[in-house]
């Protein structure tokens, strides 16, 4: 989840700005790609199991990066406003987010056969996702008002629990971000994938090319 993308990207970002043999700071701070592989869910019935799918935005829910300062000129404000006007966004939860992966990392790994969209970042499993056991939802409703969502020419397209973390602290960081994820499940056809080690491997070895050619 975010929180503890939190950690991560804190922790990594020191190292980039740390010389640990002097323990100082450098004048110069070092920018870092990270290419993030995962897991999601698709929220199209146009969303085959087993693609791959980049996350060109990504929308968050969990407010951790507002606990910082920064330009908010870095985020996509238009979107987040969208996605809570569509969804009617309670003021008791809070306040989206939205933003774009890196530049550099999609043009240098995103290749066309491959699904392309905006990701739904969800700060817990179960009641975030629209999923009940035995408690009523707040908000049962979400996924279906997102379903209507545009932005620049692209779709609310899945589900997962960390993209919209690492978008929005490498933005605030300065650093290059990207998400890939494999489709483990679709949440508008109810199929799941029949090989989901397959999948994940397919994954692995596309981002390994791609890392391969830097």
């Amino acid at each position: 989840g975010v929180d503890n993308i939190d950690i991560v990207f804190n922790e990594l970002d020191i190292l980039s700005a740390i010389d640990l043999k002097s323990r100082t700071f450098k004048e110069t701070k070092r920018t870092f790609k990270i290419i993030r592989l995962g897991t999601t869910g698709g929220l199209s019935s146009k969303i085959n199991v087993d693609d791959i799918l980049f996350s060109r935005y990504a929308i968050g829910i969990d407010g951790i990066p507002h606990h910082y300062k920064y330009n908010s000129n870095l985020f996509e404000e238009k979107l987040s406003q969208e996605f809570a006007q569509t969804t009617n966004w309670s003021k008791k939860l809070a306040e989206p987010y939205a933003v774009k992966s890196s530049d550099f990392l999609w043009n240098h790994m995103y290749e066309k056969q491959f699904i392309k969209g905006i990701t739904l970042t969800m700060n817990g499993f179960y009641a975030p996702q629209g999923r009940s056991l035995r408690i009523p939802l707040s908000q049962p409703d979400v996924l279906e008002k997102s379903d209507c969502i545009s932005f620049n020419n692209l779709q609310v397209s899945n589900i997962e629990m960390e993209t919209a973390g690492l978008y929005a602290f490498g933005k605030i960081f300065n650093h290059e971000v990207i998400s890939l994820s494999t489709v483990l499940a679709n949440r508008a056809t109810g199929l799941f994938s029949s090989n989901p080690s397959k999948s994940i491997e397919n994954l692995i070895k596309f981002a390994l090319s791609k890392i391969e050619s830097f």
